[in-house]
């Protein structure tokens, strides 16, 4: 387990919510410090509170509740084998009582928190099955609370035999009968395997080893002698290379000057340009001005050809529009036809629907008589089948009334119709009473046809007497119309149809005549509007051509003054134009220039300088070639020499290494073969023998024994200075340690033997006050490393006071912590004492503030 942030609020010395991120803070060994009463253990007792509802002192949560506050709100985030944990709990003041309101342990997965349990029981269970402690041993091996410090070191025995059985790991107990099998099989493979490597393993004879190291001594003696030689000859060889080397550079350096000064005239001529580039440069504003005034007197020049050339284009467009505006008035249509067309134009269009109203409804007239006359032949054949039905009807009723007075007859009654005898006929009135009923359809039938007939004579009637009407009214607006437009065109001489048409063309003429007038006053009306802006053009064209002529001569009389100036500086350079443009031309190359006669400038002095000190180097000295060649080669055939015997020692050297290492390779086989046999054979014999009672007391044993071993390394390193961090780590069990205490297991307890007073056995019990702590600190430190085996508790909090340490032995604290940090754990240290927090360097310091809410 790894805390990660604490957070608490109403709390004994805190009132308002405090945050303590340990990861954030990249907290690893730290020292929380403060004044006495600050609330410095208030931070071990939170832990212990929202972990397992105890305060890390034992005490119920009630007396850890701040006075004034209504409860105690605490969060612990913390990491265990690399996944992340949240427990919150919340206690209420209650009178005299406490109750824990809240307990929830959630569980961070995929970027959200998700609750493990939610209730007093679960949380407290999962709790301690996620650290594997309780809380009595969390309080001896994780947190050590003020006053327990030394509860281990001088507590009951039995108690300690417990918390060593849970370190000890011997719930697996009923697992290593098996596994006591699995060990010996695969214990059995790897002496197989030794065994095998062993049969490989070949050492030389100690003669042919003799031999080698003489061969060895031999050459490593002679190796010196070839090298001074070597060295002799190779200084002589560097001497004559140097004297050859200057020779050359100066021959090298005589050609490169020879070469350099045939650009003699080329730098003259460099130099020269150079002269005639600044000339230029200096003169050249004067230049620019003049050019610009030329420039200005040009563009002037353009602008007034330009707006005379507008002048002209705008009376001659005036011109023209002129003349299309003539041409276009005497084209002009015939307003007063068109007022007066327009005017009757309503007339004209009526008296066009009366008459073509008339025309239809004379039209309608002619068919509404013929029509008239077919009802009236129609009416006349229905009033004569009318009359034949009701004829026959008559008839038919007649007979069936005698029929029905025969009826009641019987046969030679006196029958009251006719006079005479009744005699019996059979269906006699059936047959009457059905030709009564066909007759009485049938005059039904005529009577509705002739009823149809009239209704519709009524209706052809009033038709033709309203289409009478409509044409004795059109003719009469006809009339009236047509003397309305005599002063237009007399259209009383034309018949229908011509006046219809004549009337169509009054229509047409109108719409045309309008639509030219309407042409003709836009056309119009555009062609003064061109006069109108080409006068406008002419005005303004004329104002700046009058203006651009009095530019031209202000930039003419100034360009005059500038061509006298110029000309006059000219001769002063002693220039023409042309050489004026033909060194200007030249501006763009200076900096090449200036650079090429700089170079050339810095290499000949260079080069100059060169010389003269090589013929000083060479003076009077003479270089024999063939001389340098001998010894050349003689060198050569030392460094092949020197280089085989090297190659000769480094065989004789790596024969005698690979000796070695077989022969220490070997001795380690062997080793592991005994050490392996030996294990091998402690499996066999725990796999015979394995009695859980009796092997349960020699793993305590065993365990403890460990256990006061590691914890008399830390105390080592708290009383003598020196840390011995080493001997843990390479596997060492010492019998015997270099200081002044060292821990054993007595039959009472822990003792302690004594090597400044001879060796004695002291109790734990005899120790002073800074012993005690210093055994203490040693054993916590001791638990906590065995403990941290198949757990990951990665911190420890001590709180003790640390007054009873003297001075010296902080730094020895301080490094032992330090030292025992290294594996990955988080170590803070509660203290008020301000030198263990100053050696520590990093701290959590604890304020006591005068005001109402707390620290």
């Amino acid at each position: 387990m790894r805390p990660i942030q604490l957070s608490f609020e109403g709390m004994t010395s805190f009132a308002t919510r405090q945050t303590l991120n340990f990861e954030k803070l990249n907290l690893d060994l730290f020292a929380i410090k403060g004044l006495k009463g600050a609330g410095k253990s208030s931070i071990l007792d939170a832990i212990c509170l929202v972990l397992y509802d105890k305060s890390s002192r034992g005490l119920n949560p009630i007396y850890r509740i701040r006075p004034g506050c209504n409860q105690l709100k605490i969060e612990l985030e913390f990491r265990v084998d690399g996944e992340r944990y949240q427990v919150q709990r919340v206690w209420a003041r209650k009178k005299d009582a406490v109750s824990n309101k809240l307990s929830v342990l959630r569980y961070f997965n995929d970027g959200e928190w998700e609750i493990l349990a939610d209730t007093y029981k679960v949380v407290n269970e999962t709790i301690i099955q996620l650290l594997k402690l309780k809380y009595d041993d969390f309080t001896r091996t994780v947190v050590l609370p003020q006053g327990k410090f030394d509860e281990f070191l001088n507590g009951n025995s039995a108690k300690r035999r417990e918390l060593l059985k849970k370190l000890a790991g011997l719930e697996i107990l009923d697992k290593m009968k098996s596994i006591a099998d699995e060990k010996e099989a695969e214990i059995g493979n790897i002496l197989a395997e030794i065994k095998g490597s062993l049969s490989v393993i070949i050492v030389a004879e100690p003669e042919m080893i003799s031999n080698w190291k003489q061969e060895l001594k031999h050459y490593q003696a002679e190796l010196p002698k070839l090298k001074e030689s070597q060295k002799l000859a190779s200084n002589r060889l560097t001497l004559l290379n140097n004297l050859i080397e200057k020779q050359n550079k100066l021959d090298i350096a005589q050609k490169d000057l020879n070469e350099l000064n045939e650009q003699l005239e080329m730098i003259s001529q460099a130099r020269a340009n150079l002269i005639r580039i600044d000339t230029a440069s200096e003169i050249h504003p004067l230049k620019v001005e003049l050019d610009g005034y030329r420039n200005q007197l040009l563009e002037a020049k353009k602008s007034t050809t330009e707006l005379e050339t507008t002048l002209k284009s705008a009376e001659h467009k005036t011109q023209e529009t002129e003349i299309k505006l003539r041409e276009l008035e005497s084209g002009k249509p015939d307003v007063k036809r068109l007022e007066l067309l327009e005017d009757k134009l309503s007339e004209i269009t009526t008296l066009s629907s009366v008459t073509n109203n008339r025309v239809k409804a004379q039209y309608e007239f002619k068919s509404k008589q013929e029509d008239w006359k077919v009802i009236q032949a129609e009416l006349s054949r229905l009033t004569l089948e009318l009359d034949e039905a009701q004829k026959a009807y008559s008839e038919a009723l007649k007979f069936n009334q005698a029929a029905l007075i025969r009826e009641h007859l019987h046969e030679g009654d006196s029958c009251p119709v006719c006079g005479g005898i009744y005699h019996s006929q059979n269906n006699r009135v059936s047959q009457s009473q059905k030709a009564e009923n066909d007759l009485k359809l049938a005059l039904d039938k005529v009577s509705e046809n002739y009823r149809n007939a009239q209704v519709r004579y009524s209706i052809i009637h009033s038709e033709i007497e309203g289409l009478s009407n409509i044409i004795d009214d059109c003719e009469s607006q006809s009339v009236a119309l047509l003397e309305e437009l005599k002063n237009i065109e007399d259209l009383t001489s034309l018949s229908e149809d011509e006046r219809l048409n004549r009337l169509e063309e009054l229509k047409r003429e109108t719409v045309k005549l309008r639509q030219a007038t309407r042409d003709f006053n836009t056309k119009y009306m555009e062609l003064n509007r061109i006069i109108a802006d080409a006068r406008n053009e002419q005005t303004t064209a004329l104002t700046r051509l009058q203006t651009k002529q009095e530019q031209i001569q202000e930039i003419d009389e100034k360009l005059c003054k500038l061509i006298q100036d110029w000309e006059a500086l000219l001769a002063e350079k002693g220039w023409s134009e042309a050489d004026f443009h033909s060194a200007y031309t030249l501006i763009p190359q200076r900096k090449q220039l200036a650079e090429k006669v700089k170079d050339f400038d810095t290499k000949q002095l260079v080069l100059a300088e060169r010389i003269s000190n090589l013929k000083s180097d060479l003076a009077d000295k003479s270089v024999d070639v063939q001389e340098f060649e001998n010894i050349r080669r003689e060198v050569n055939e030392m460094d092949n020499n020197i280089e085989s015997v090297r190659q000769l020692i480094f065989n004789l050297e790596s024969r005698l290494k690979k000796d070695a290492e077989d022969k220490l390779k070997k001795g380690d086989l062997e080793n592991k073969l005994k050490q392996t046999q030996v294990e091998y054979d402690d499996y066999a014999t725990l796999k015979k023998h394995l009695q859980p009672a009796q092997f349960l007391t020699d793993i305590l044993n065993k365990f403890e024994a460990e256990l006061l071993q590691n914890a008399s390394v830390h105390l080592y390193n708290l009383s003598d200075g020196q840390p011995f961090p080493a001997l843990k780590r390479r596997g060492l069990r010492l019998t015997r340690f270099p200081s002044q205490f060292q821990f054993r297991l007595g039959e009472g307890g822990y003792e302690i033997i004594d090597s400044h007073c001879g060796d004695d056995v002291r109790p734990v019990s005899s120790l002073s006050g800074g012993e005690t702590f210093q055994a203490s600190l040693a054993l916590a430190l001791a638990l906590s490393e065995r403990f941290n085996r198949g757990r990951n508790q990665e911190f420890l909090f001590i709180d003790e006071g640390f007054s009873s340490v003297g001075v010296n032995d902080l730094d020895r604290v301080v490094d032992t912590l330090i030292g025992f940090k290294m594996g990955g754990q988080m170590i803070g240290v509660i203290s008020h004492v301000p030198e263990l927090a100053e050696r520590i360097g990093r701290e959590i310091q604890v304020i006591k503030k005068a005001i109402a809410i707390g620290n």
